[in-house]
């Protein structure tokens, strides 16, 4: 009966704001997103070469969902030990779709409690109102 969930939410913000943050001048998420490529090869014994690769984000402010996807940089053909050496195609410009992150609104937060049978019983936001961490009961 008192049991309590908490839940973190990235808030949405200026959609400028996000995209730099999907986008970084450092290539600190491009980096993130390449990675899995790494991963593929390390723990499938796959045969990525993720400098074939380019690490490209979206964002549409309109639902709050900013998409990430590797693309591939040329024609290529890329196997995977753990699939029997199964060969996999990748044409140029052709993309893998690697993220989908969302961002909300306090009452979408609210409504989606709502659906699933639950509460928002207090809400934490930082000062800039980025994020907030919502606590959750049933209803």
């Amino acid at each position: 009966p008192a049991d309590r969930l908490l839940v973190g939410f990235d808030l949405r913000k200026d959609p400028r704001r996000i995209r730099a943050a999907y986008d970084d001048a450092q290539g600190v998420t491009a980096a993130f997103n390449l990675n899995l490529l790494h991963r593929f090869n390390a723990e499938l014994g796959a045969d990525f070469q993720p400098e074939h690769w380019q690490h490209y984000p979206d964002y549409d402010p309109s639902t709050g969902a900013t998409r990430s996807w590797l693309v591939s940089r040329r024609a290529q053909t890329v196997r995977i030990g753990a699939l029997g050496g199964q060969a996999f195609a990748f044409e140029a410009w052709e993309a893998i779709h690697t993220e989908n992150s969302f961002k909300f609104t306090l009452p979408q937060i609210a409504a989606l409690a709502s659906a699933v049978g639950l509460r928002v019983v207090d809400v934490f936001q930082d000062a800039a109102g980025d994020f907030a961490d919502v606590v959750l009961a049933k209803a």
